[in-house]
């Protein structure tokens, strides 16, 4: 259930498509970097073996 959720917020935070809808449960999830409000860039694979759960904050 865990893996699930985290591969479902990780699908939801890459901006899931029809064509990147291949992220299979159970297997690593595609490494991608992001910069936060600070303007510092991490990957997520700065993350290994390690549940990540992304906050989302959308603006309208």
């Amino acid at each position: 259930m865990r893996r699930m959720l985290c591969t479902a917020l990780l699908a939801l935070a890459l901006g899931a498509t029809a064509g990147s809808a291949n992220i299979l449960v159970g297997q690593p999830g595609p490494n991608f970097t992001k910069t936060n409000m600070n303007g510092v860039s991490t990957a997520l694979s700065d993350y290994p073996g390690k549940v990540v759960v992304l906050f989302l904050l959308g603006y309208a």
